[in-house]
């Protein structure tokens, strides 16, 4: 009994150290609607970072609900998934506007990650980053003191169901086996483009990028497509002038008149970035250097598997076409009609083969089979991981891990989730780019 005792006590020292040692933590950041199939995709997305060494209380979950247009089912399935994992969500209910949306994410990432050396993970509820590691933190932590990076792009991969077809997605189940989304949508999809070139075939795969991870310090763009530098920061993030072009382009829905620079980093610390005009003497710790991206050749590309050909494509898609349309109709061609943003009838030509068919041209996005991703997403048998975060929680009590990390969660998660419950062919190919925009432009 004293010796079991005695290896626990050892144990349990062997892992406070090892937490102390890590210089920043992850942190997970992404968006769910609540309208289109997120109650689905969370906790898939839950269990397989929680698999990458991300803790339950690491994970911030922005939720969104247009009330009055969608029934609030789907809402409160979501909120008690928050509530099951112990995971900080925060609840956005109103009508969507892409600047609104980065208000939203802004004041989450500053009220809740508080380090500035820290990483931030940020991905899509539907997508899956395909990381050389079961351990992000240290990872990221090991790369960043190596390499000097301080941000990540990943390329991103479509996956499709092994039929071509728009297939429902199948729910975690805690009580039963649940295949992976991997084994869900087993074919990886890349599509070629005809202008890029190939000695064999004339065409060559279509890179398609986004940043996946980048040191709290920094903020992406709308669309994550680049991270915004402290020099552009101010213009980027202030209200847009309406007689000039916005920084943050897109459209004007009525919210590019909202100031958010003082929600980033770049407000926070604004003496302490390495600007472009810094003399080239001036070094030292309390310079960011903001401009150093992961290099693809050490490790190889991060791929970002996006799980956006499931059976809910279809209705979301058509409340984004409708959201631009202007004087278009979704369903009738319209003469002389104009769409908010040029890409629009292009887009809405795929989307009405997409309704009819609810199936994808799997030959014309060039879909095989992908191997196996190294982290396994299955639940064993027998494990209910819909407790798994509030055991988490109480362990880290009982360890006092809170005070040696200096945990930087504000309250308690279950006294603000109450608080919340109360309140094909070539044209296919060049029309998926476009649909990717007309995604990113939400």
């Amino acid at each position: 009994m004293i010796l079991r005792l005695k290896s626990l006590i050892l144990t349990v020292l062997v892992c406070l150290a090892s937490v102390s040692l890590v210089h920043s933590r992850a942190w997970v950041y992404t968006f769910v609607s609540a309208d289109h199939s997120g109650d689905l995709l969370l906790p898939h997305f839950i269990n397989y970072y929680h698999q990458l060494g991300i803790t339950y209380r690491r994970f911030l979950i922005l939720v969104h609900h247009t009330p009055g247009k969608f029934p609030r089912d789907g809402l409160e399935r979501l909120l008690g998934i928050c509530q099951g994992y112990a995971v900080e969500c925060k609840l956005w209910e109103g009508e969507y506007t892409p600047d609104r949306h980065l208000q939203h994410e802004l004041t989450m990432l500053r009220d809740f990650v508080y380090e500035p050396l820290d990483w931030v993970v940020v991905a899509d509820v539907d997508e899956l980053q395909e990381w050389p590691t079961r351990d992000l933190s240290n990872y990221l932590a090991n790369e960043s003191q190596e390499t000097s990076v301080t941000y990540f792009m990943g390329q991103i991969v479509d996956r499709v169901a092994a039929s071509g077809e728009l297939a429902e997605i199948t729910p975690v189940n805690i009580n039963n086996f649940t295949p992976s989304l991997f084994d869900q949508f087993p074919l990886r999809c890349v599509p070629h483009s005809k202008n890029a070139s190939s000695s064999t075939t004339g065409r060559s795969p279509v890179t398609r990028q986004k940043v996946i991870a980048f040191k709290n310090y920094l903020r992406t763009g709308r669309s994550r497509r680049r991270v915004i530098s402290p020099d552009a920061a101010k213009s980027y993030f202030s209200p847009c002038k309406p007689d000039r072009l916005c920084p943050r382009g897109g459209l004007d829905l009525g919210d590019t008149q909202l100031d958010l620079f003082n929600l980033t980093p770049y407000s926070s610390y604004e003496n302490r970035y390495k600007y472009i005009g810094s003399p080239r003497g001036v070094r030292g710790e309390k310079f960011f250097w903001p401009y150093r991206v992961h290099p693809p050749k050490r490790g190889g590309p991060v791929y970002v598997h996006h799980f956006q050909f499931h059976s809910g494509l279809v209705d979301q898609t058509q409340e984004q076409l409708q959201r631009y349309r202007g004087n278009c109709d979704v369903d009738v061609e319209l003469p002389n009609c104009e769409p908010l943003v040029p890409h629009w009838s292009s887009v809405v030509v795929a989307w009405r083969r997409l309704r009819t068919l609810l199936q994808v041209d799997t030959t014309g996005m060039h879909c095989e089979l992908a191997s196996k991703v190294g982290v396994s997403e299955d639940t064993p048998d027998g494990i209910n991981t819909a407790y798994m975060g509030l055991a988490w929680e109480e362990f880290e009590e009982r360890l006092n891990v809170e005070s040696r990390v200096r945990n930087t969660v504000k309250g308690d998660s279950q006294t603000r989730l109450a608080g919340m419950l109360n309140s094909g062919n070539q044209e296919e190919e060049e029309v998926k780019t476009k649909w990717d925009d007309l995604v990113d432009a939400r």
